[in-house]
């Protein structure tokens, strides 16, 4: 009975240091619509751009901007411009030549990704005013072709851009925060202050704004995410959300996650450590209703207690696993 309890109060803790690690400020996934997922209400406006399909061929699952007036304005995602901020970006451009904005964050604070020069570029913008310096990083990358971008910035330390999971550049900045701009420059994807040109032209999906560094493996996690597959065991539809224990558990390396859906929902599937540490992205896709099993591979993983929780729709569950190498 006290063994029990113990793994009770487990899940309960580490459930609520998830959602005070989590960090994720706004999340688009473009799901038919440009809502914020995050929970945060920082929902977007569609100026124009049109829905197609996202990297993995899902039908209206990302957006197509044609480079001369689309975008997608977003509210300004703080009051006080935050000291660390990490900004994540599937895109797909037609033209590498002019300066295009993935995602531009003005207001309380001036963040960008934008494509320009053959490569993929982050900005950040510090100081007292507008002329003070703009600090940049990049990577050369190919057009018409799917890639992630990953800028993280922590203040009076560095600026660093990923590129499909991988450390690509690195630079150190000035003490002090991003410039606080106003109103004059406003939140938008796929646009320079919505107004004013630089407007992308290609395709964008799945954005995602954190108040915190993203690790490593978080990053690999989001590039790779979607790409193991999860099994329908059969069309019958359940009568009710269901997370099952894992099994086998303990486990050397893999392991099956079974879950049940009685609508269509949007899933996460996500892993994390005893500290509350996410560790992977199993699934993070819209579903509909069936009985699921998704086959996870620790090998990569260190021996440890590690926590799984679902997410659909309302629905939130947790449960313990042990990975015994």
């Amino acid at each position: 009975m006290q063994f029990l309890l113990f793994i009770c109060l487990s899940v309960q803790i580490v459930t609520t240091v998830f959602a005070q690690t989590n960090g994720l400020i706004a999340y688009y996934p473009f799901n038919g619509n440009a809502d914020d997922e995050s929970g945060n209400g920082y929902h977007g406006t569609v100026e124009g751009a049109t829905l197609v399909a996202d990297r993995f061929g899902n039908p209206n699952s990302a957006f197509l901007f044609n480079g001369v007036d689309d975008h997608i304005s977003y509210p300004t995602l703080y009051s006080v411009s935050p000291n660390q901020l990490s900004v994540a970006a599937w895109f797909s451009t037609m033209d590498l030549q002019s300066g295009q904005k993935i995602v531009y964050h003005g207001d309380n604070g001036e963040f960008q990704l934008f494509v320009g020069n053959d490569s993929a570029w982050a900005g950040v913008h510090l100081g007292q005013n507008v002329t003070d310096p703009w600090y940049y990083v990049r990577e050369s990358v190919t057009q018409n072709e799917w890639n992630m971008l990953v800028a993280i910035w922590i203040q009076d330390e560095f600026l660093k851009l990923y590129l499909n999971g991988d450390l690509v550049d690195s630079i150190g900045v000035e003490p002090g925060p991003l410039l606080d701009v106003g109103s004059i420059y406003q939140p938008s994807i796929g646009s320079y202050n919505r107004t004013v040109g630089d407007y992308f032209n290609g395709m964008i999906d799945d954005i995602r704004i954190y108040d915190r560094e993203l690790t490593t493996s978080e990053i690999d996690s989001l590039y790779n995410e979607g790409t193991s597959s999860v099994e329908q065991i059969n069309e019958t539809i359940p009568d009710k959300f269901t997370l099952n224990q894992n099994y086998p558990n303990p486990f050397n390396p893999t392991t099956r996650i079974t879950f049940s859906l009685p609508e269509q929902s949007y899933v996460s599937l996500e892993v994390y450590n005893s500290l509350g540490e996410k560790v992977a992205v199993l699934i993070s896709n819209e579903m509909g209703a069936g009985l699921y099993k998704y086959e996870w591979d620790g090998k990569g993983t260190p021996s440890g207690v590690y926590f799984y929780q679902l997410n659909a729709g309302s629905f939130v569950e947790t449960k313990k696993m042990v990975l015994m190498k």
